[in-house]
């Protein structure tokens, strides 16, 4: 074919592209399922949302009443992620850490005892420096090594 019908052009590039086309219609169909679904999942979260404010005033409720976070925590109740307004959270780190100092004190001569003693650095005598057989009068620094 020498002439250049338009039509058959047209008609030969859409049998061409009509196996593209095909493979990309699943594809099309599970898009939309996937967003049907995204949409389904947000009114969920929403509606979970919703629920948070209530949810931390029963669980500040159960506090009160004596259950402990970790009671809760092993009922698969977990602290809420907000706490209700007028009530902190309890900061059980504060009182473990309050109750001895981190470090001991510099002048309690027990804890001299416990501080191990550190390795010489090398800076009172610098490698080769007064060494025997080094040519250098004890004390003297050593010459850099270039």
């Amino acid at each position: 074919m020498t002439t250049h019908d338009a039509a058959e052009f047209i008609r030969r590039a859409q049998e061409r592209n009509a196996a593209r086309m095909a493979a990309v219609e699943p594809l099309a169909a599970i898009l939309a399922k996937r967003a049907a679904l995204q949409e389904q999942i947000d009114q969920i979260q929403e509606q979970i949302d919703a629920l948070d404010p209530e949810y931390g005033r029963a669980y500040v409720d159960a506090e009160k009443a004596g259950w402990e976070a970790a009671e809760l925590a092993a009922l698969d109740a977990p602290a809420p992620t907000r706490r209700p307004r007028g009530r902190p959270a309890k900061k059980a780190a504060a009182k473990s850490t309050a109750a001895k100092p981190a470090t001991p004190a510099v002048n309690d001569p027990s804890a001299r005892d416990r501080v191990p003693a550190q390795a010489s650095s090398g800076a009172e005598n610098p490698a080769g420096a007064g060494a025997p057989g080094s040519g250098a009068p004890a004390g003297a620094a050593a010459a850099p090594n270039v």
